[in-house]
């Protein structure tokens, strides 16, 4: 994967984590996906699996924003360096990862 093709790809699919549009994120997970965070440590298996898991976490979170600090390109895919705008209450947390 080619640094333009890591942007390209992550342009699109990390605003896809904001909205609250479960089915749009999963789109870009194969049906035999096995995805995990710290909220299902075991992981889900299957694209029904993480359509549940995400309609429940998105739907927990509809007002969150995720932009792309960077795509730097791995062999198999990439690393995708991320900010997150989460509002709790009155605030804004800031977070960034990969």
């Amino acid at each position: 994967m080619t640094i333009e093709e890591a942007r390209e790809f992550a342009s699109r699919w990390l605003p896809a984590w904001t909205g609250n549009d479960p089915e749009k994120l999963a789109a870009y997970y194969s049906d035999d996906v096995f995805y995990s965070d710290h909220f299902v440590p075991k992981g889900v298996k299957g694209k029904e699996q993480l359509l549940g898991h995400l309609r429940k976490m998105l739907g927990q979170n509809p007002d969150w924003i995720w932009t792309l600090i960077e795509a730097i390109p791995m062999e198999g895919g990439f690393l995708c360096k991320w900010l997150a705008r989460i509002p709790i209450g009155n605030k804004v947390i800031e977070c960034i990862g990969v």
